[in-house]
């Protein structure tokens, strides 16, 4: 799962090695890496519940997000990810648009109050988050743990990474948020 991310990935991009929409501020977005409010339930909710799905708002203006988006293409081939089902997405914190309001969503409902963070979901539920922009041995780390956390069905981690937090579920907030 990994390697087709990364291949689709390296597919949109041009001669210049620019990332189609990098920042994720198209409503559809051809870059296969965003979601929105529109998509979110499809992308995230609705995915295998043995994948680990990683969402990380971000924003043009947050010079850290920018770091930490940088960092993921070597941090999702690295060689201990092999062989675990992530999915990572981006959502753009400042999209606003008459059927995606981003940031409402995300404060509202994911419960983001600092960018840059990420947040893991399992099963349609948020599971953890980690704020903040770590290093990426960390990330690896994490990542790790939490990708086999998913695979084996469980909704905390033991022994207790350092950066991940368990997040509470937030599938019923989530619904509602669509279904008003």
């Amino acid at each position: 799962m990994i390697s087709l991310l990364l291949l689709v990935t390296s597919l949109l991009t041009n001669a210049n090695a620019e990332i189609v929409d990098e920042f994720c501020e198209q409503e559809n977005s051809p870059n296969p890496m965003c979601v929105t409010t529109s998509d979110f339930i499809r992308k995230v909710v609705e995915a295998d519940p043995k994948d680990l799905i990683i969402v990380q708002p971000t924003a043009r203006w947050c010079v850290y997000c920018r770091r930490l988006k940088a960092e993921m293409p070597d941090v999702l081939k690295d060689p201990k990810l092999v062989g675990k089902t992530i999915r990572f997405y981006s959502m753009n914190y400042d999209v606003k648009t008459e059927t995606s309001n981003n940031q409402k969503f995300l404060n509202d409902v994911m419960k983001v109050y600092q960018l840059p963070s990420l947040h893991f979901f399992v099963g349609g539920e948020q599971k953890w988050e980690i704020q903040g922009a770590p290093f990426k041995l960390q990330l690896i780390r994490d990542f790790g743990y939490a990708a086999d956390a998913a695979q084996a069905g469980l909704s905390k981690i033991e022994p207790y990474p350092t950066l991940l937090r368990d997040a509470q579920s937030l599938t019923d907030q989530i619904k509602q948020f669509f279904h008003r």
